[in-house]
């Protein structure tokens, strides 16, 4: 049935409506696609047939379409299809600076902060046309995501599941847990940190959501209410609010090594390593297996992988 359905479609349709995704315009597609103008009405004119939607809207003020909603969730998938067949048809290799394909990337507070700027950078750096969508991390649905192509990896701080064989897990990096305090706060003068000493001063707790309860630093380590005043202050999971905030506050916090590293010498912050027991995290990246033998998305892995190694 499956086979049937396709084969009525002639699949050089695909292309002419990724051009036209593209450009919004009928003539410019024409153009790019060295074609007339009239056949790629006439191939629009099919395409929605084929979608039941109109996929672009005239507008009467712009030179250009109006992508409708529907249009808009094909963007992707159709340009990985593409590059796909192109793939297979050509036998071509994954080329970096050719390509625009799309990427959705799914990252933790902390992982945003560690991977993006330098991802970020070497992407463009390497291959200005490839698009990088970063999603909100859900540590309930993001191997779900993945599953369904919603997804193309996840870089986080997270356990690995043990019913989803189809999911490929490897990890990054491992980082020690830090007490972070402004510059000048006397918890970081202190020669040896320990428990006593910690717990002298008012705290700043950030909740992370985890596998459906809430995670913090502290629940990490099995801290209990008697290491907590009342003064305790706790805050959602926005580091960059965080960050802020504790440049200008004498309250401390827990926080992973590898972040607050960087970020002393942006804002003014200061950390040190406790003496008293602590747990390491462990970042990680997640993928499908299907993925195994994509180029493009072990290239961007292989980049994630590259600043694992710098951090």
């Amino acid at each position: 049935m499956i086979n049937n359905k396709l084969s009525s479609v002639n699949l050089n349709l695909l292309n002419t409506l990724d051009v036209l995704l593209e450009l919004k315009n009928t003539t410019y597609a024409a153009e790019k696609l060295h074609v007339s103008q009239p056949a790629v009405s006439l191939s629009l004119k099919q395409l929605r047939e084929i979608f039941k939607d109109d996929l672009l809207v005239k507008d009467n003020i712009k030179k250009v379409m109006t992508l409708t909603p529907q249009a808009k969730l094909l963007i992707r998938p159709l340009r990985k299809i593409i590059e796909q067949m192109e793939l297979v048809l050509f036998k071509r290799h994954f080329v970096p600076e050719k390509s625009n394909i799309i990427f959705n990337i799914a990252m933790g507070d902390v992982a945003l902060l560690l991977f993006v700027p330098k991802l970020l950078k070497k992407i463009s750096a390497e291959a200005p046309g490839i698009t990088v969508n970063i999603k909100p991390f859900n540590y309930n649905l993001f191997e779900s995501q993945i599953e369904d192509d919603f997804l193309d990896l996840a870089v986080g701080c997270f356990e690995t599941s043990k019913n989803m064989n189809t999911l490929s897990y490897e990890h990054l990096a491992t980082d020690r847990i830090c007490c972070i305090a402004a510059k000048g706060h006397p918890i970081l003068e202190v020669k040896t940190l320990s428990l006593k000493n910690f717990q002298k001063y008012p705290k700043i707790v950030i909740n992370f959501p985890k596998a459906g309860f809430e995670f913090t630093y502290e629940k990490e380590l099995d801290f209990t209410k008697e290491y907590f005043n009342d003064n305790t202050v706790y805050m959602p999971s926005n580091l960059a609010a965080f960050l802020a905030i504790m440049m200008n506050t004498d309250r401390i916090a827990l926080g992973g090594e590898m972040l607050f590293k960087h970020y002393s010498k942006i804002f003014k912050i200061g950390y040190t390593i406790p003496e008293f027991n602590t747990s390491e995290l462990n970042y990680s990246l997640c993928y499908h297996t299907r993925n195994t033998e994509d180029e493009s998305i072990q290239w961007v892995i292989s980049i994630i992988k590259e600043i694992a190694l710098e951090l």
